[in-house]
């Protein structure tokens, strides 16, 4: 018996930013897989390359500096990285959708909610203005906002931020996405806003069984809402396995301290967090070894050196660490 394929396959996907010092890589080898229905949570601090992997996904990577140097994107085994801007254009907002950050620079100030949430429907489902216009009173019904049949009409200044981000969730959701794609979507939002948001994502996907790809750098939401869980730096995935088991045994030293950093998962509250020392390094500071051995209290010469490779260290649990190379399992893809 063999399980499905993922909806959402990265392979080996490489992305590099052209800079007056010449070209530096943003993403090295990824792999990820989002299977239908199903959240996969990628987490990290700023700069570890989360919001860069969704671009390359919606293929709205900022050009042209930064290109695509390898790798697949495939969706349900289609390669994204084949389609044409045209073809694109007609799966953006279609198939797969995303939620930015700040819903202020997603939504147009210029258009009442209603005109916006119509205009995707008119272009990725040809439908009349009267219809369109009826469906946006039922999106918005949809993702809790009250009187949608006033709202509609409103403009994007007149509503609250965690209104605004329900818009911006009405509007990638009005086509029925296969794949949605959740880019820290409560960034700006108050903390009571942001339980609400986190948990009407999970009531669209009970719902509609939406994919749901969710980007963060708050351990603690993903941890309540992923099913899987992939953790990043420095432009490469480290770790990556089923969220229970990732709380319960990291086995990367960088995931090991995001953990200890949050909060609800220390059980008591303690008098102050531990922090990790130093920072994401920048481009141009990534070598040829482990780009998070300069901060790890564990760093061997070898992991400045040499890149290690992705092991498997358990079925289903994946990282790349030298610590766990020797003995502790076998090179991803490779026979056990």
């Amino acid at each position: 018996m063999t399980s499905a394929p993922p909806l959402l396959r990265i392979a080996g996907l490489s992305v590099d930013i052209a800079t007056r010092a010449g070209s530096l890589p943003v993403l090295c080898d990824i792999d990820l897989a989002v299977d239908k229905g199903k959240t996969l949570g990628v987490v990290g601090e700023s700069g570890s390359g989360k919001s860069m992997t969704a671009l390359a996904i919606m293929r709205l990577l900022p050009g042209p500096a930064a290109r695509i140097r390898g790798g697949q994107i495939l969706l349900e085994g289609g390669d994204l990285l084949r389609l044409d801007e045209r073809q694109m254009r007609r799966l953006r907002g279609g198939s797969v959708s995303i939620v930015f950050q700040d819903p202020m620079t997603s939504l147009n100030p210029l258009f009442t909610i209603g005109e916006q949430i119509g205009e995707t429907l008119r272009w990725h489902e040809n439908v009349s203005r009267k219809a369109a216009a009826a469906r946006a009173v039922e999106m918005l019904r949809s993702v809790g906002i009250p009187e949608p049949e006033r709202r509609v009409h409103a403009y994007p200044h007149q509503l609250s931020g965690g209104m605004r981000q329900r818009v911006t969730i009405a509007i990638a959701l009005a086509c029925g996405p296969k794949l949605l794609i959740a880019d820290e979507p409560t960034t700006a939002l108050d903390v009571s806003v942001q339980v609400q948001i986190f948990a009407l994502l999970q009531e669209i996907q009970a719902r509609t069984g939406t994919a749901i790809l969710l980007i963060s750098h708050d351990f603690g939401v993903v941890g309540r809402m992923a099913h899987r869980v992939a953790v990043m730096y420095g432009g490469r995935k480290v770790e990556d396995a089923p969220t229970e088991r990732i709380l319960r045994h990291p086995r990367h030293p960088y995931t090991e301290a995001l953990l200890r950093c949050v909060p609800s998962l220390q059980g008591a509250v303690p008098d102050s967090l531990p922090e990790i020392p130093g920072s994401v390094p920048s481009l141009a500071e990534l070598g040829t070894g482990c780009p998070f051995a300069p901060r790890c209290p564990s760093a061997m010469p070898r992991c400045a050196a040499e890149m290690p490779p992705t092991i498997e260290a358990e079925p289903g649990h994946s990282l790349a660490c030298w610590l766990a190379v020797d003995g502790q399992g076998t090179a991803a893809g490779a026979p056990a």
